[in-house]
């Protein structure tokens, strides 16, 4: 739709969720596989008229956890890793006309998203955890070969409630 980064962009608040799988790798690494649904959603200006996105992605998310230190109950840890994921749902308004994007190219293929995270993460009980963080994610459409390129910077606040299904990593 734009040809130029549009200044006049506002981010917009959505939810995301996963469950998952963690692996002990050893004292200091733990794989994290996820499968996750994300909304990214967003307002702009452009020629007088008012856009919104509002979308759904299903993905699959692949991460290193490392544990950087433990003070008390809580352990400080940090977290790599990449997603990919495709729109599930998708909805542009324009001045109260509303579109949809499932068919349009830009939104269209799989999108790799990468993760960058830091976690804060309590024990509550042998079983279950807490844990608050942020993660910060840039997303990449490699599919869409047409002239408009899409992509997300996304920052998240993140509370997650761990629960021990079997072997006692948390």
């Amino acid at each position: 739709m734009f040809k130029q980064s549009n200044i006049d962009f506002q981010s917009g608040s959505g939810s995301s969720s996963e469950i998952g799988f963690l692996k002990k790798i050893n004292k200091k690494l733990i794989l994290n596989i996820d499968l996750s649904l994300d909304e990214y959603n967003g307002v702009s200006l452009y020629d007088g008229a008012v856009y919104k996105w509002s979308t759904k992605h299903i993905g699959i998310q692949d991460a290193i956890i490392y544990k950087i230190f433990r003070t008390g109950v809580f352990d400080f840890n940090a977290k790599i890793g990449i997603k990919a994921s495709t729109v599930k749902y998708g909805k542009q308004e324009m001045d109260r006309v509303v579109y949809d994007l499932m068919g349009e190219k830009e939104f269209s293929g799989f999108v790799l998203v990468n993760l960058l995270a830091i976690q804060l993460k309590s024990n509550i009980s042998k079983n279950s955890a807490i844990s608050l963080g942020y993660n910060y994610n840039t997303s990449f459409n490699l599919a869409n070969t047409s002239e408009e390129k899409l992509s997300f910077n996304i920052n998240q606040i993140q509370l997650g409630v761990f629960f021990l299904i079997k072997n006692n990593i948390l």
